[in-house]
């Protein structure tokens, strides 16, 4: 309960027309003096027409702020009896660390901290509580004002924070750099936005930070270090920057400095003597600069950035053994630490250096020379790290737990991964996965420092906010025993979020939008909107996840936008920052993603005109999300954040975009075609299975297989329900496509009847029986039965369970994989014998199987680690000995991990005894600790790829299921027009098209890592050119080109899909190995958005043999020999599909030859269509094939520019195609 008062029933602080005093020691810190300033005008901002004076004496203030120690008022109060600031002091009776004490003595509200960090969360406790909230400037939330500010007359809060140094990482801040560089006088990120990170961090009662380190280095403007001091920051380094030092733009200028005044340095301390002096020197000066302040001192080494640490001497010794290399690391780790913490003590003096912070970070190849023996100080922070996914990978052993400096710990909400798992643009981490890995973390002895790798800080805001309040509360206990967590806001991470909301906004939506975001982030986390790519989610298997899943993001999108709507407009930019956006962008990205899937699906399914339909629907959703991406920049709160996102661009790394689709190439005359549930092809007999204990309700879908409308009609026997309920017949008119629901009743057992599906603009019919299963035998009441398949089982729903002392199961609710609760193992068994595991704590799962046999078992296991431990679970089926299935996924790098965080499972499967029809026991028994799990699955029948589990199945005794699945073409575009309109402020037509993006040969002369990409604006593209006519009716390959293309004036400009053509002047060849694939068309975003490009659509596929590569050939007819520069617009999506050979009459050129060496990713490229000058090629003149042959399977080719001269091909809109030459003249004949 907040001691601040709705009534004046209490103790009065502020009023319009009243001024309020406070009094302030002027010997107070400066941090306590910047706070104050900001109480001052928070208060009157919270009571417009109050007058706020600061320079009142205590006798006299209605509000008297002041620090134990410092202030000469409450020292005095203190010792006159009048204060008791016992709460203030530890065990030992002195100033307990940053504990903070707000009282009412009388009419006067005293705000006291134990130190200068204590006063200043007093001071923006009252503010928040009165009505400022923490995000008032970054994410605009208005103050909530009041006609009076009062507190309760009893008003005695204390608090004090559980981890010690709690704070953010400013990290891949490439896009607030961006913004600071159009709105702040520094030009970067500088004092002027510091200023409000430190302000924001320590309204959240966080006090530490990894200041920005690609974009600059924090002790290049010195105004930066003395701000955060004088704020109350304390600034830390991550693993790679030792002293406070920011190699990444420090090192460089330091040695060119040195190499100037005759010294030669390199960033090695196995270089001893001057080099390694050098070294000294280097942090010496970081050490001195940052003396007079607060600060962590990180210790060790690793490379420059986030490279490998540095070790030539070592590393180039002939005579030493790997082993004996490895032990020569850990004895230079050991020396070099111990020479920095004497560089330490001798600028700051050994009592000084032995009590500041001091940090190692046991991390990436750092990690294994710790395990060997770099013997740590004591007194040394070890920080520990999760797997950049919010998985922690390690905590310490109890030997560690002991350690006087502690432990912290790296944690991740943003990351700039190594391909293809970056994720930057929003995030969708489930705070219950965060809550229960810092809680994990805070139970394992790791209490002294957590930092959060924030990214840019927007749009991140209630990660940041979660993360803060929770490493302020953690592990708070109540009753001697200490076993008994007594109630704290982030307790229940539900209540947390609905208290979050309302805290921001007015009318009390908590309760609304508080779930709303619980649910966004449980179902959009299953695979990340950075992560999306081609068939994530099936269509077609077990009904159609991925509609399913997408109508759920759909709804909250919709209800997030209808509280916008409702709420005062002063609140509206805040809501649109905290919530609406990343909601938003999750259904608009998954809706972009799942119609381009089905662009290709329906092309597969020979619905031609469904396929172009979908791909333009898929369009029409990049178009919505780069107009709400556009208006948080330019419109949200006035343009005020111009810049902060760009999740198109680079740097940082891109998010997913362009999601293939396959347009039709030809659309003739319309006709009936026809797919039902489960098909992935129509077949030539279609037909509706319904089990006997599976769902009552699965799908027809007629389409038609050309152009223009078709009427379809549809006649059910009488038993049968079509589509609306009730029915037994619809009449429909079919452009595309439709799914229409077949249903049947729930006692329908061992019944056939059929649907006739009926053109009846042509008169063709099909005819789709159906037929109901009846039960072999009687369920018992409550176990989960089998159906289509399968048994799906969500793993929170045991329906037995047994505890031990030493083990049991526990249910984390909100961290189901896309919704539900996650089942986890507490504890362990005792040892990993059968006989001892079967005693462990145990759950058991009642299932009832229709299909005798020895069936596969699949546990959705989620992906936590246990790097230095094993993850085991115990299996058991009715009174059998239980078997062990173990994970290899231990950390990160191991096992599946790479595809796991991607998809946020691991698949573990068991084949079980041979079981017979019947009722059936499955038990988990503990093993390991921290072994969870969100579902099981028991397959019965042929087990189809989904990413979700399938359908929970029906329990004995309840309904079965009528679930209808959304029909794909049921796409509300007015309502997304509104949004546009309404809450964006802008339309998809009004945002530009893509920007040109090019890689010359120059690109690779350096590192890549960070190089910004070379760009062209688009403010047009090019003409339709294979646009369908005006009836429906499209020939794509009757518009290609044909012939030889000629090159005119030393330039060929050559589109690749003219291959699709099949002859001589242009072709394509099926990869000679096993299985054979060839190049496929999709969809490009040349010639006015309806260009097409070529892809081999075989993910992980690769070829080092070209010879045995599929292949596109293209004939040449070149006037002129030379050496003629080539480029190629391609796009791909990471190191996996970024790859060609290119080909000149049948000789392969070696890739290495390219000016990429052979593999086009880097970090600037992927995800965007680029053009990159791939390399140079001698053609004499005359006729020549150009062979395109793919070495790695997904990369898309759109189109090839060949140059005598050093211009760069044209923008779409400049693009003309090479003429061609018919082949039979080209040849001569």
């Amino acid at each position: 309960m907040s001691y601040v008062l709705e009534d004046r029933d209490g103790t009065p602080l502020a009023a319009p027309g009243a001024t309020t005093t406070v009094a302030v020691d002027p010997a107070e810190t400066a941090a306590v003096l910047r706070a104050v300033g900001h109480l001052v005008g928070d208060i009157g901002r919270v009571c417009p027409g109050a007058t706020v004076d600061r320079h009142a004496h205590a006798d006299r203030a209605t509000v008297v702020v002041g620090t134990l120690g410092t202030s000469r008022w409450v020292d005095d109060a203190v010792a006159d009896g009048r204060l008791d600031v016992t709460a203030l002091l530890d065990d030992d009776g002195r100033p307990a660390w940053e504990a903070l004490l707000v009282r009412t003595l009388g009419d006067q509200l005293w705000i006291v901290g134990a130190d200068r960090r204590g006063t200043v969360f007093g001071i923006y406790d009252l503010c928040e509580r009165a009505g400022v909230s923490p995000w008032h400037w970054f994410a605009d939330v208005p103050v909530r004002t009041r006609e009076h500010l009062t507190v309760a007359r009893d008003t005695d809060h204390t608090d004090r924070p559980s981890v010690r140094y709690r704070g953010i990482f400013l990290n891949d801040e490439e896009e607030l750099d961006t913004w600071a560089r159009r709105h702040t006088p520094d030009g970067t990120i500088g004092p002027t936005l510091y200023a409000h990170v430190f302000e924001l961090v320590l309204r959240l009662k966080g006090n530490y930070l990894w200041p920005a380190m690609h974009v600059n280095a924090f002790n290049a403007d010195p105004e930066n270090g003395r701000l955060a001091h004088e704020a109350g920051i304390v600034i830390g380094t991550s693993h790679c920057d030792m002293l406070l030092r920011s190699n990444e733009h420090e090192w460089a200028p330091w040695a060119a400095e040195q190499a100037r005044a005759g010294h030669h340095v390199e960033y090695d301390y196995s270089i001893e003597g001057a080099n390694r002096d050098l070294l000294h020197r280097y942090w010496r000066e970081s050490i001195q600069q940052n003396a007079d302040y607060e600060v962590g001192w990180t210790v060790g080494m690793r490379g420059i950035h986030d490279s490998g640490f540095v070790t030539s001497r070592i590393d180039d010794d002939p005579h030493l053994s790997a082993e004996q290399k490895h032990r020569a690391r850990v004895s230079l780790l050991n020396t070099l630490i111990d020479d920095q913490r004497a560089l330490l003590a001798d600028e700051l003096g050994a009592e000084r250096a032995a009590g500041e912070l001091q940090c190692f970070v046991p991390y990436k190849e750092v990690l294994p020379l710790y395990d060997d023996g770099v013997e740590i100080p004591e007194d040394v922070t070890l920080i520990w790290s999760d797997d950049s996914f919010g998985h922690v990978r390690r905590f310490p052993d109890d030997a560690e737990r002991g350690r006087r400096g502690g432990h912290g710990l790296y944690y991740h909400s943003s990351y700039w991964s190594p391909p293809p798992r970056s994720y930057l643009f929003i995030s969708s981490m489930p705070l219950t996965l965060m809550k229960n890995e810092l809680g994990k973390a805070w139970d394992r002895g790791i209490r002294t420092l957590w930092v959060n790798n924030v990214g840019a800080l927007k749009p991140l805001e209630q990660d940041t906010e979660f993360f803060l309040r929770y490493a302020w509360e953690v592990g708070r206990v109540e009753g001697e025993d200490g076993t008994h967590r007594a109630p704290t806001s982030t307790s229940d991470v539900s209540a947390w979020a609905r208290d979050w909301v309302d805290r921001s906004f007015s009318g009390g939506i908590g309760a609304q939008v508080g779930p709303l975001l619980e649910e966004f982030a449980q179902v959009t986390d299953v695979r990340k909107i950075e992560h999306l790519s081609a068939r994530a989610f099936s269509q077609t298997a077990y009904g159609d996840e991925a509609a399913r899943r997408l109508d759920r993001l759909r709804e909250l999108a919709e209800q997030v936008s209808a509280v916008w709507a409702q709420l005062p407009d002063r609140e509206r930019d805040a809501f649109f920052q905290l919530v609406a956006l990343k909601v938003h962008a999750s259904y608009l990205t998954n809706a972009q993603f799942v119609h381009a899937d089905r662009s290709a699906l329906a092309y597969a399914q020979g619905k031609m005109a469904a396929a172009d339909h979908h791909l333009a629907l898929s369009r029409t959703f990049d178009g919505h999300k780069r107009a709400m991406i556009r208006a948080y920049n330019t419109v949200m709160s006035g343009g005020k954040w111009d810049g902060i996102m760009t999740p198109e661009d680079f740097p940082p790394p891109a998010t997913a975009l362009f999601p293939a689709g396959r347009p039709a190439l030809q659309i003739g005359a319309p006709g009936l075609g026809v797919v039902v549930w489960g098909e992935e092809r129509p077949g030539d007999a279609p037909a509706l299975e319904f089990a006997a204990h599976g769902t009552r309700s699965k799908w027809i879908e007629v389409f038609t297989t050309g152009a223009g409308e078709i009427e379809v009609t549809l006649e059910a026997d009488p038993w049968i329900e079509l589509g609306a309920p009730g029915s037994g017949a619809a009449r429909l008119t079919v452009a595309t496509e439709r799914r229409i629901a077949v249903r049947v009743p729930q006692d329908a057992a061992d019944r056939v009847g059929q649907v006739v599906v009926r053109c009846e603009t042509d008169g063709s019919t099909v005819v789709v029986p159906v037929r109901t299963s009846a039960p072999t035998s009687t369920p018992e009441d409550g176990c989960a039965l089998e159906a289509d398949g399968y048994v799906s089982l969500p793993a929170d729903a045991p329906d037995e369970r047994h505890d031990t002392e030493q083990s049991s199961w526990t249910v984390v609710p909100g961290l189901g994989r896309g919704g539900g609760g996650l089942l986890e193992a507490h504890g362990r068994a005792a040892s990993a014998d059968p006989a001892t595991v079967h005693d462990a704590g145990t759950v058991g799962f009642r299932v009832h199987l229709e299909t005798p046999g020895a069936h596969l078992l699949e546990l959705f296991r989620f992906p936590g680690l246990d790097s230095t431990g094993r993850l085991r679970v115990g299996v058991s089926v009715d009174d059998l000995p239980p078997v062990l299935v173990e994970s290899p996924t231990t950390d990160e790098h191991r096992g599946v991990w790479a595809q796991a965080v991607v998809e946020n499972v691991e698949r573990l499967t068991l084949r079980l005894p041979f079981l017979g029809a019947g009722t059936h026991t499955v038990r988990l028994h503990v093993v390991d600790d921290g072994f969870a799990l969100s579902a099981l699955v028991l397959w019965t029948g042929e087990r189809r790829a989904t990413t979700l589990a399938p359908p929970s199945s029906t329990r004995a005794g309840q309904p079965l299921p009528v679930r209808d699945d959304p029909d794909p073409v049921s796409v509300d575009l007015a309502a997304l027009d509104h949004v546009a309109r309404t809450l964006y402020g802008v339309l998809p037509a009004e945002v530009p098209p893509h920007q040109a993006v090019f890689v010359p040969r120059e690109y690779w002369a350096t590192p890549t890592t960070f190089t910004r990409n070379e760009v062209v604006a688009q403010p047009t593209l090019g003409p339709p050119r294979y646009a369908a006519s005006p009836d429906g009716t499209q020939d794509v390959l009757a518009r290609l080109a044909s012939g030889v293309a000629v090159a005119d004036d030393g330039v060929l400009a050559l589109e690749v899909e003219r291959t699709l053509r099949e002859e001589p002047g242009a072709w394509t060849t099926p990869s000679t190995d096993e299985p054979v694939v060839g190049w496929t068309h999709t969809q490009a975003e040349t010639n006015g958005r309806t260009g097409l490009a070529m892809h081999v659509d075989a993910p992980g596929r690769r070829w080092d043999d070209a010879l045995q590569a599929p292949g596109l050939h293209l004939r040449v007819e070149v006037p002129r020999p030379g050496t003629y520069a080539v480029w190629v617009l391609v796009k791909f999506d990471a190191d996996s599909d970024d790859a060609l050979t290119l080909a000149v009459d049948g000789t392969p050129l070696p890739p290495e030859d390219q000016f990429c060496g052979g593999d086009m990713f880097s970090f600037g490229t992927a995800q965007a269509w680029v053009w990159h000058e791939l390399m140079d090629v001698e053609l004499t003149a005359g006729q020549h094939t150009l062979s395109v042959l793919a070495r790695k399977a997904g990369l898309r080719v759109d189109r090839l520019y060949l140059t005598l001269g050093g211009e760069r091909p044209p923008v779409d809109a400049a693009w003309t195609e090479s003429r061609c030459t018919p082949w039979p003249a080209a040849a001569g004949a």
